[in-house]
């Protein structure tokens, strides 16, 4: 499965976020350099990994939700949610969480405008998480 192109609309300006709060880059790095443990070696290896690797997940949770299949609903926002722990997105996380939960719950209605904003959210957690010698 190809990446899920950054949705034009993916800036901090346009989104408006779960918490109040947009994934900002000084935050979104912090976040994940703490995660493991100020280890830039290690960031260096996972960043890659993980931008591509939620792109995918995201692209996946659009496709079920726009077939409004609660099973893969479910399975995609935890997997997307792991992804997000994985560097300490832990806010984009939750929202990934309660996706999860209304899918399992099968509570789809408005349910595609929530993944949506959980895509264009975890699409800025992607963007702000470059090499740790170039951020």
């Amino acid at each position: 499965m190809s990446p899920a192109p950054l949705p034009a609309d993916a800036s901090e300006a346009a989104l408006e976020p779960f918490d109040g709060h947009p994934p900002t880059a000084s935050r979104t790095r912090a976040d994940a350099m703490a995660r493991f443990e100020n280890d830039e070696a290690f960031y260096d290896r996972i960043v890659p990994l993980f931008r591509q690797a939620a792109s995918d997940q995201a692209e996946a949770l659009l496709e079920a939700a726009a077939r409004g299949d609660a099973q893969a609903l479910q399975h995609w926002a935890h997997t997307l949610k792991g992804s997000l722990l994985t560097v300490g997105a832990s806010a984009t996380a939750e929202r990934a969480e309660e996706i999860e939960r209304a899918a399992r719950e099968r509570r789809l209605d408005g349910l595609y405008a929530r993944v949506e904003q959980l895509v264009a959210e975890a699409a800025i957690v992607v963007a702000h998480l470059t090499p740790a010698n170039r951020g």
